[in-house]
């Protein structure tokens, strides 16, 4: 039995079946998903899936593709995302048609919710995983620390790949 049909509780309840167990997978919500789903709010799409869907994010859509769901994504061609936060003023974060990383330090340069500094720093960041192609073993928040990245750099409000922020209606 898996409890929860989020990313992770859909991967594991693939392994194991895959691994020959009888599976079965139980989801509070009414769409299984977690918070990587899409919603419609008066007429606007919210999509919460960010955070895990870019062109980088090749595990989920070898997930998507396991789960039969592969022809059902939409990929950008080029990221554009309209950022709704509490109490501030809608902003876009559109990539630039540069290679990455350069295509989201040029939105980075623009984007209003992160003061000057925090553009910068962010935009260092980028520049910087480009020069880390393999990945590495050091975890996020490490790397994060030594490029001085602030609290509100992280913050979902201030960067948002960083986590979906919307509550679909059916779960509020």
């Amino acid at each position: 039995m898996v409890a929860g049909g989020g990313l992770a509780g859909l991967a594991a309840a693939l392994e194991l079946r895959a691994a020959g167990a009888r599976v079965e997978l139980l989801e509070r919500g009414r769409l299984p998903g977690g918070r990587a789903t899409s919603f419609t709010v008066e007429g606007e799409e919210v999509d919460n899936g960010q955070h895990v869907f870019l062109a980088c994010c090749t595990e989920f859509v070898d997930l998507a593709r396991r789960l039969g769901l592969a022809d059902r994504l939409h990929l950008q061609e080029r990221f554009d995302a309209l950022v709704l936060a509490p109490g501030r003023p809608p902003a876009r974060l559109r990539a630039a048609a540069l290679p990455a990383p350069w295509h989201l330090a040029v939105a980075l340069a623009r984007y209003a919710p992160l003061g000057r500094v925090d553009r910068l720093r962010v935009a260092g960041a980028l520049l910087a995983l480009e020069r880390l192609r393999d990945g590495g073993e050091e975890p996020l928040a490490s790397w994060l620390d030594r490029r001085r990245q602030s609290p509100a750099s992280r913050r979902p409000s201030g960067s948002p790949s960083s986590c979906p922020r919307s509550t679909p209606p059916w779960r509020r």
